[in-house]
């Protein structure tokens, strides 16, 4: 005894009190933040990396955004933004 339930202070199976689990979250987050267009003419440039669901694009015009260089310049592009039928981007 003394220990707690866990013997390091958590609960059983190494579950802490308000631990994060894998449900859903109470927060938009990805595709789902509330997000605004920046230019009426599409944004062109060089796929980064993709990750199955979403990655991040380096503008060949630099984005004039007071936000622009918070991912170094790149943009956040998921598959939901995606047209034409395309479902991936190719690095």
């Amino acid at each position: 005894w003394g220990k707690g339930w866990g013997g390091k202070g958590g609960l059983k199976g190494g579950m802490m009190m308000g631990s994060k689990g894998k449900g859903k979250s109470k927060w938009p987050s990805g595709p789902n933040l509330a997000r605004a267009r920046i230019s009426t003419e599409p944004i062109t440039g060089e796929v980064l990396e993709w990750k199955g669901k979403y990655g991040w694009i380096k503008p060949t015009v630099p984005v004039e955004h007071p936000m622009a260089e918070k991912h170094k310049g790149h943009i956040y592009v998921s598959m939901s933004d995606l047209q034409g039928g395309l479902e991936e981007l190719t690095v």
